[in-house]
């Protein structure tokens, strides 16, 4: 009796092994059918959403800008180009006035998209006559942002703090806006980024302050 109590101990203990281990076989397998039907899912939501992108009317730019650049702009080209290669176009205008025609900072573009994004470097103050800029009492950014929404291009804006202090959070800020919209994968290298920390915008009588105090120099 000893015996067979003993070998159907065993039984039961190799017959409860083999069903979990065939449970777990079981509910793997129908997780990767979840994941194979979410992924043609969400595949579709995409090709439609390229579908409507693709049937509007977008202003393209034309190449030959001549505009100044701040002192931020060239190393942060380097770091878009890293992350968004064959994706960023710069000197390029936009011609809302023959004689003013706006020049985004840099521009991200996805052709299979029908997809513009323009991308700003926002400063306080200028640096030479310290005069404020980019301040939210001053409807120019807004007039600019409107006219390239109406034309639906993407504007993201980044204070100049923020490119310098933390570049490579504001690509995967920019990555994550483009993986919202597209579904485009956020390089692997961003992944781990931190989030970008937020900097407040600023009024005219607080950018004044900031060149008093010559912020610009200390970040």
């Amino acid at each position: 009796k000893t015996e067979h109590d003993s070998a159907l101990r065993q039984y039961e203990q190799a017959l409860k092994q083999w069903q979990n281990q065939e449970l777990a076989t079981t509910n793997s397998h129908s997780q990767i059918l979840t994941n194979q039907i979410d992924f043609i899912q969400r595949n579709k939501v995409i090709e439609h959403y390229k579908h409507r992108f693709n049937q509007l009317e977008v202003l393209s730019p034309t190449p030959g800008s001549s505009a100044p650049k701040g002192r931020t702009e060239f190393s942060f080209y380097d770091k878009l180009n890293r992350y968004f290669p064959g994706q960023i176009l710069i000197d390029y205008k936009m011609v809302k006035y023959v004689e003013y025609p706006y020049t985004p900072d840099f521009i991200l573009h996805l052709p299979a998209w029908n997809l513009y994004v323009d991308i700003e470097i926002d400063e306080p103050y200028d640096a030479k006559k310290k005069k404020p800029t980019h301040c939210i009492d001053i409807p120019k950014d807004k007039d600019r942002d409107d006219f390239f929404l109406e034309k639906n291009w993407i504007v993201i804006r980044f204070a100049e703090e923020q490119i310098i202090v933390s570049p490579k959070s504001c690509c995967k800020f920019i990555a994550s806006v483009i993986n919202a919209l597209t579904g485009q994968l956020i390089p692997e290298e961003l992944q781990n980024t931190p989030r970008l920390r937020d900097v407040p915008r600023w009024n005219t009588k607080k950018a004044k302050r900031m060149a008093r105090k010559k912020y610009r120099n200390y970040y």
